[in-house]
C-alpha cells in the first residue's frame, strides 16, 4: 500500500473478530447412526437444498482493508488467502500481505511458475488441487458463471461485470456469453487473476437486483486460432524480456562480448556461404604450375631409370625398392638438370629422406650401421693386441666370456644337428631294409606254390 513521504502506513484492519472457517453441521443427539454416520431420514434436509450454491457472508473491501502488517515488515512476497476472502482476523499481526498485487510480485511471477500470489503450489494440468491453478497454463482469464444476472441488457451487464471485477487488478477483455450467462474475463497480470478468483468466488455482482452467487474458476486454453497466436505471441515476448534482462545484469566486458557475439551470430546465416571462396591459383604458380610427382608416373614404366617398361612382364618389368628409389633420384637429377620445375633455387639445403622412412624401413641401414661399428671394434681389438689402445680389464674378461658362450653355444647347435641327421639317416635305413625283406619273402612263397 501506498503512503505518503514521512508518514508511517496505515495498520491493516481486521476484518472478522474470530476466525471464520467451515465446520461440519451439528445434529441433535439420537439423529445420526453412529455406526454409518448417516443422519435419520426424518431428520434429513430436503434434496434440492443440499446443492444450492451459497452467498459469501464477508467481502474484502481494498480500499478499507489494505495496510501494513507484520509480514510486510519481515519481508514476505505473498498475499494473504483469507484476507483476499475478507475473513482474516489477524490484521496487522498477520505474517502475510494485505494489499493487492503490484508490479514487483509479476516481476517475480514471470520467473516462478511453481506457486501462485498466495504461495500455494501449482500443480500439472491434471492436478488442478482445487482450483489454485497449473503452470502449463498462462492463467490470466476467469470462468465467470453468473446464472440469473443474465436477464439484463448485454451491454449493461458487460459494465457490472468489468466494474466488479475491475477493483483486482488491471482488465485486458471482458467476454460475454449471455446465452448460456458465461463471462471470460482476462488480466493483465496473472497475480491479479489469482487474486480476483479467491476474492470473487461465491460472491455476488454488485450494482445488480439479482443476488445470483458467482461461480468462479479459470478458464482453459482457448482453441481459437487468434488465442493461440496472441499466446504464442506474449510466450515470446516474455522470454526475450528475460533474456535482455539477464543480458543486462552482466558484469560490463562479459555483457560487451556477449553483444558482439549476438551481433556476429545475426550477420551469419547456417547453410549459406558468407562470401565466394578466393581464386588462389597465384599462389601454387599459376596457370604452369606442376605437382612435385607430375611426369614420375611415365617415366617409371617408361623403362626410364635401368627399368625395362612395361611391356617386358610380370617378373623382370617390376623394380623393387632399391631400383625404385634409385630411379627417383635419377628422374629428379634429370629434371633438374633440364632447369624443370624441380631445379633448386640458391640456397637449397639437400634433404634427407631417410627421416620420412617409416621406422621398420630403417632395418637395413641399422643393420649396416651395426656391422661397421663390429669391424671396427674388430680393428680396434687388434691394434691394441699389436701393442696399441688395451681396453679396460673387465671390459676384456666380459668379452672372452660371451666369445666362449658364443663358441660353445655354436658347438652345441652342431651337435644337435649332426644327432638329428643321424637319427633320420637311421629310420630311412630301416624302412628300406623292411621293404627289402617282405619283398624276398613273397618271392619265396610264390616258388613254393609253383613247385
Amino acid at each position: 500500500m501506498a503512503s505518503q513521504p514521512g508518514l508511517k502506513p496505515k495498520p491493516a484492519r481486521r476484518q472478522v473478530n474470530a476466525p471464520v472457517t467451515g465446520h461440519e453441521e451439528v445434529h441433535a443427539p439420537g439423529t445420526v447412526n453412529v455406526w454409518t454416520g448417516r443422519v435419520l431420514k426424518e431428520y434429513r434436509k430436503p434434496r434440492e437444498g443440499r446443492g444450492a450454491k451459497q452467498a459469501s457472508l464477508y467481502r474484502c473491501l481494498p480500499k478499507a482493508h489494505c495496510g501494513w502488517t507484520r509480514g510486510a515488515g519481515s519481508g514476505a512476497s505473498y498475499c494473504c488467502l483469507y484476507f483476499a476472502r475478507g475473513i482474516c482476523h489477524h490484521g496487522s499481526d498477520c505474517n502475510y500481505l494485505h494489499r493487492l498485487p503490484t508490479a514487483a510480485d509479476e516481476e517475480r511471477h514471470k520467473t516462478d511458475y511453481s506457486h501462485d500470489i498466495f504461495g500455494r503450489d501449482r500443480r500439472p494440468g491434471g492436478q488442478d488441487n482445487k482450483g489454485v491453478g497449473s503452470y502449463e497454463r498462462e492463467c490470466r482469464t476467469l470462468y465467470v458463471h453468473y446464472g440469473g444476472a443474465g436477464t439484463l441488457p448485454t451491454e449493461q451487464l458487460r459494465k457490472i461485470v468489468a466494474s466488479n471485477f475491475a477493483e483486482w487488478g488491471l482488465l485486458e477483455n471482458v467476454h460475454l456469453l449471455p446465452d448460456k450467462t458465461i463471462a471470460f474475463v482476462r488480466y493483465q497480470w496473472r497475480s491479479s487473476a489469482e487474486f480476483a478468483k479467491a476474492a470473487m468466488h461465491q460472491q455476488t455482482l454488485r450494482g445488480c437486483d439479482t443476488k445470483e452467487v458467482l461461480d468462479v474458476r479459470f478458464a482453459i486454453d482457448d482453441p481459437n486460432p487468434r488465442a493461440v497466436a496472441r499466446v504464442q505471441h506474449e510466450r515470446e515476448v516474455a522470454l526475450r524480456d528475460a533474456y535482455t534482462k539477464a543480458v543486462n545484469e552482466l558484469p560490463p566486458d562479459a555483457k560487451r562480448a556477449r553483444i558482439q557475439q549476438l551481433h556476429l551470430a545475426a550477420t551469419v546465416r547456417p547453410g549459406v556461404a558468407s562470401a565466394t571462396y578466393p581464386d588462389t591459383s597465384g599462389q601454387y604458380g599459376g596457370s604452369g604450375y606442376k605437382h612435385e610427382y607430375e611426369g614420375w608416373d611415365t617415366y617409371l614404366y617408361s623403362g626410364g631409370g635401368g627399368g625395362t617398361g612395361e611391356g617386358q612382364g610380370d617378373g623382370d618389368g617390376e623394380l623393387d625398392s632399391e631400383e625404385r628409389w634409385a630411379a627417383w633420384q635419377e628422374w629428379q637429377a634429370q629434371q633438374r638438370r633440364e632447369g624443370g620445375f624441380l631445379a633448386k633455387p640458391a640456397g637449397f639445403i639437400e634433404d634427407d629422406f631417410s627421416r620420412y622412412l617409416r621406422p621398420e624401413d630403417h632395418w637395413a641401414e641399422q643393420q649396416a650401421a651395426a656391422a661397421t661399428r663390429a669391424a671396427v671394434a674388430q680393428a680396434e681389438i687388434a691394434a691394441g693386441g699389436a701393442g696399441g689402445w688395451q681396453p679396460p680389464p673387465h671390459q676384456q674378461q666380459q668379452q672372452q666370456q660371451q666369445a666362449q658362450t658364443q663358441t660353445q653355444k655354436r658347438q652345441r647347435e652342431e651337435e644337435e644337428a649332426a644327432g638329428r641327421v643321424q637319427e633320420a639317416l637311421g629310420l630311412i635305413g630301416g624302412y628300406g631294409s623292411g621293404n627289402e625283406s617282405e619283398e624276398e619273402g613273397g618271392g619265396g612263397g610264390g616258388g613254393e606254390d609253383e613247385g
